[in-house]
């Protein structure tokens, strides 16, 4: 199958996007609320209300007819055809303000059933091209983000059309206004239409394969991910079917709203779609489909809630507001989980597909929203016939949505999550300010090109801590630019979980950027305790790259691989590498076991001539023998002056044993001669043998058995840490449990 280049994907969106905006100021005005608003002017009833939102409906049934002629034409040329007869079918129109004010109100509301019948049937044909457009143009990561995009450039433009004939209505007639706006709304429709010719296309009909149709149709309905996903859209779109169209009318009937009234909340309705397509542009391509359609069917069925109650206000301005308040938030629910329901559509159909599988979109859709529109108009009648209250009835009315949307919802709940996150992570980052601005962030990187304003950005990412850049960092890990694969790995750095495909993405990285890398993947998996990388770990240990085998080491002992604790013993002996000491020492301390003692002093045995290895070591030591905190400052005084040893050691001796009642009130004098003097080392030891034979601690065993006869205890730093730790043993008797 041919693809679109990326000049002419970016020059499809860019005519799609202009097409979009005009179309949509066309639609606001020809049809919808506004053509609601029309027909009640013309004394339109429920059940004919009900038929002109059906006939909106009555296009995805033509798209059959539309797969006929694309399979036999340009798909882009049946598109624009199919939109010009569209156009045209609302030339019927134009009579209705003579036939009105000749009181022929009835021949005017045929005059919109013959027409809205004629522009959805038109509509229907040039829809089949629809769906495979939009997956021409989005052939990459930012599909949900685009399609998106398209629906705040067609909210907004229905948006502000609709702000301009709520305030023409409020100033002048409503006949004269709304015919008006359909001459408007049919001009700009036929601008839109000639746009459609331009534009670029893969003509991806005509390249699919005789008797596609029943071919992909099998292999869908033996899915049963796409089984969920039709009982859901289906389910979900009889509800809304049911809900929309008669929002309008309730404002009218259980409030009273004037016509400009009613158009301003047919704006907050318009507004609530916006403001979807503000918040899922950021969310829906890092989140995924599943948690955005559930969240906004929740919202929908929440949205409802409001005409449950239905409440009286003595003033015009609080219903209005009340009414507002619903509309937008109503919208805002089913603009959303429609937008969400198609670009799942997309994740789960194969591109070959898409074209034939479409057709069933659209019909599922067509029939719901078409029993919806018309199952509403009658159940309303039928409740007024029983002699309802107004508010009564739509408590009725809108009751029955909530549970048939909720139902909805619960299958929702059944379908893969294809990729995603799930409903139960996704849910928090809503309400999390870090998610919300992380995802904020990675948005923008999708849409950067510049080497300095990623390499910006992903650092900015690494502070935000959110879970959501996963997929985002492991991405940039493919860049040419070392600066953005390195900022790539300082965010994975802060995230606070690593998930399969990360850790797979790391250990590559581990194994192939010797040099580059390499160490910091190293080191991201040591922190993250990635135990399936400890084998590659092992085998680092002999790698040229010193960065990487001492980040190896580290990393093998944060996951407690005990098996590679000799081997890093080894390499601590046989080097002379200061960085690969340095963090052999640290992994040592990691372990934090009796074998760590025995190499540590090993370490200090070949290497005490370097003063950092030594400081390492003592440091260290103190740590596996649980004196670390107290050890530190001391030691910092230590090594800025040895000769403040005894001093410091009194010290420490005084303050313990004013906590404690020892016969000797003063300092031991064998630990200020053993630590003068390192002959003294076995009478030493042999004291402090005696003094914890009653325990078995293993480790403080270890460190005792290696001081005798040990050419370790010359070194001076060595007695200081094992003066200091008799003295902490005096303290706290349980350090030698250790």
């Amino acid at each position: 199958m041919s693809v679109l280049t990326k000049y002419q994907i970016n020059l499809g969106r860019r005519l799609y996007g202009i097409f979009s905006a005009l179309n949509s100021a066309s639609f606001a005005l020809v049809t919808g609320n506004v053509l609601v608003v029309y027909a009640m002017y013309l004394n339109a009833g429920n059940i004919a209300i009900g038929l002109i939102n059906a006939f909106g409906f009555l296009s995805f049934f033509a798209i059959p007819l539309g797969k006929f002629f694309a399979s036999r034409r340009p798909i882009m040329r049946v598109y624009a055809d199919a939109w010009i007869l569209r156009n045209t079918c609302l030339l019927l129109m134009l009579p209705i303000p003579f036939l009105a004010r000749a009181d022929l109100r009835e021949w005017g509301l045929f005059c919109i059933l013959i027409s809205t019948f004629g522009f959805n049937f038109f509509r229907g044909i040039g829809l089949v091209a629809n769906n495979p457009v939009l997956s021409d143009l989005t052939p990459g990561k930012d599909r949900g983000s685009f399609l998106t995009f398209l629906s705040l450039v067609t909210n907004a433009a229905a948006l502000l059309t609709t702000l301009v004939l709520a305030a023409a209505l409020h100033f002048g007639n409503s006949l004269t206004i709304l015919s008006a706006a359909m001459i408007v709304g049919i001009v700009l429709g036929f601008i839109a239409s000639f746009l459609l010719y331009k534009m670029p296309s893969t003509d991806s009909a005509k390249t699919s394969d005789s008797g596609s149709f029943s071919k992909h149709f099998i292999t869908a309905i033996h899915d049963r991910n796409f089984r969920v996903f039709i009982a859901a859209f289906s389910t979900v779109g009889l509800g809304v079917g049911m809900a929309r169209p008669f929002i309008i009318v309730y404002c009218r009937e259980v409030y009273m709203q004037p016509d400009s009234a009613v158009t301003f909340i047919t704006f907050f309705m318009t507004l609530g779609a916006l403001c979807m397509g503000l918040v899922s542009r950021v969310f829906i391509d890092k989140i995924g489909a599943k948690p955005i359609y559930l969240l906004f069917t929740a919202l929908s069925v929440l949205s409802l809630v409001p005409a449950l109650i239905s409440p009286h206000f003595t003033g015009a301005v609080f219903s209005f507001i009340f009414l507002s308040i619903m509309a937008f938030a109503s919208n805002l629910g089913f603009s959303g989980q429609e937008n969400a329901g198609q670009t799942y559509f997309f994740g789960l159909i194969p591109k070959v597909a898409v074209m034939d599988m479409s057709i069933v979109y659209f019909l599922v859709m067509g029939i719901t929203g078409t029993a919806g529109s018309l199952l509403g108009g009658i159940l309303l009648d039928a409740f007024k016939e029983i002699g309802l209250q107004p508010a009564a009835v739509y408590r009725l009315f809108f009751g029955l949505q909530i549970i048939i949307i909720g139902i909805a919802f619960f299958i929702q709940m059944r379908l893969k999550s294809l990729g995603s996150y799930s409903f139960k992570e996704a849910l928090p980052l809503f309400f999390s300010p870090r998610d919300i601005r992380g995802l904020g962030l990675l948005y923008k990187l999708d849409h950067s090109s510049k080497e300095t304003e990623q390499t910006a950005l992903l650092h900015e990412l690494r502070s935000s801590n959110t879970a959501a850049a996963a997929y985002q960092f492991a991405e940039h890990l493919s860049s040419p630019s070392y600066a953005v694969r390195m900022g790539a790995l300082g965010g994975m750095e802060s995230l606070p979980y690593l998930n399969k495909s990360l850790e797979e993405v790391l250990m590559r990285e581990t194994e192939t950027g010797l040099f580059t890398t390499a160490a910091k993947s190293a080191r991201i998996l040591g922190l993250f305790k990635v135990k399936n990388a400890a084998a590659l770990l092992k085998k680092q240990l002999n790698s040229p790259d010193y960065l990487l085998c001492a980040e190896a080491m580290t990393a093998l002992a944060r996951i407690n691989e005990t098996d590679a604790q000799t081997a890093i013993s080894r390499t601590l002996t046989a080097t002379d590498n200061p960085h690969i000491l340095l963090k052999g020492i640290r992994a040592m301390e990691l372990y934090a076991n009796p074998s760590s003692v025995f190499m540590l002093l090993d370490v200090l045995r070949a290497h005490h001539e370097k003063s950092e290895v030594r400081h390492e070591v003592m440091l260290a030591l103190a740590s596996v023998m649980g004196i670390g905190k107290r050890f530190y400052p001391a030691y910092c005084q230590y090594a800025e002056n040895p000769e403040e040893a005894s001093v410091i050691l009194a010290d420490l001796f005084d303050e313990i044993s004013s906590h404690k009642k020892f016969a000797q009130k003063t300092f031991p004098p064998l630990i200020g001669e053993f630590l003068r003097d390192s002959s003294k080392a076995d009478e030493f030891c042999t004291n402090v043998q005696n003094y914890t034979k009653q325990h078995d601690g293993l480790m403080s065993a270890s460190l005792i058995g290696c001081i005798p006869n040990s050419d370790i205890v010359s070194c001076d730093c060595f007695r200081f840490f094992l003066c200091f730790w008799v003295l902490m043993l005096l303290a706290d008797q349980s350090l030698l449990k250790k």
